[in-house]
């Protein structure tokens, strides 16, 4: 299955507390594609919602003090 997310920019999120990274994780876990938006990539055209969407990967690591993401660039767009 493929998953959008909108949210903010991908650099201001924190993969400990941002429940949105937790969302995008877990689905990816579960082998969906991970496709993500910002607000400024949404519009409306001749009525109908568009979004630029980006394919993402989430660059997981081992727990580290309660955070399973804890690295410099946590994400790649494909």
């Amino acid at each position: 299955m493929r998953l959008a997310f909108v949210l903010d920019p991908l650099e201001s999120l924190d993969p400990c507390v941002d429940s949105t990274v937790g969302m995008m994780e877990a689905a990816q876990r579960r082998g969906h594609d991970v496709w993500v938006a910002e607000a400024r990539d949404l519009a409306v055209l001749d009525g109908r919602a568009q979004a630029r969407l980006r394919r993402s990967h989430l660059a997981t690591n081992p727990p580290v003090r309660g955070c399973r993401t804890l690295v410099a660039r946590w994400w790649e767009r494909s």
